[in-house]
């Protein structure tokens, strides 16, 4: 997870492995971290196998 301030927007950029991204949708894990970080979330995966 990376954390970066940008003028005055925080952004949260999130790598999750395959596997996760495959387990959880992503809409529902980035609703989850906006909400829970109160910032912008990004997610991104790391595209092995895993």
């Amino acid at each position: 997870m990376v954390r970066e301030v940008r003028g005055d927007e925080e952004v949260v950029t999130v790598t999750l492995s395959a596997a996760d991204l495959r387990r959880v949708p992503e809409s529902r894990l980035h609703t989850a971290l906006e909400a829970a970080l109160n910032c912008e979330v990004r997610i991104g995966g790391d595209r092995s196998p895993g």
